[in-house]
């Protein structure tokens, strides 16, 4: 899978279908959410959820890749936000 990954995407196919990918689902999921569900109530399923998508997504269009997994670290969040 590697060589075909690489032909098809180029060496910087991890920029195309990992870390736009995350900031993108991250994007997704954070518009959906409320901070308080973001950072306390769901912020537990963040990992799982971010490499069921980027996996559907690898699969789909077939690059060969497999995610084995994803962690997220906890954002520091302002005192002005809070």
């Amino acid at each position: 899978h590697a060589h075909k990954t690489i032909k098809n995407y180029g060496v910087h196919y991890d920029k195309i279908w990992i870390f736009d990918k995350i900031h993108h689902e991250i994007n997704q999921f954070c518009s959906s959410h409320t901070l308080q569900e973001v950072y306390i109530d769901h912020f537990d399923k963040l990992d799982e959820a971010l490499a069921y998508a980027l996996q559907e997504s690898c699969d789909k269009w077939e690059t060969g890749i497999s995610i084995i997994a994803i962690r997220v670290t906890k954002p520091r969040i302002p005192e002005s936000v809070r």
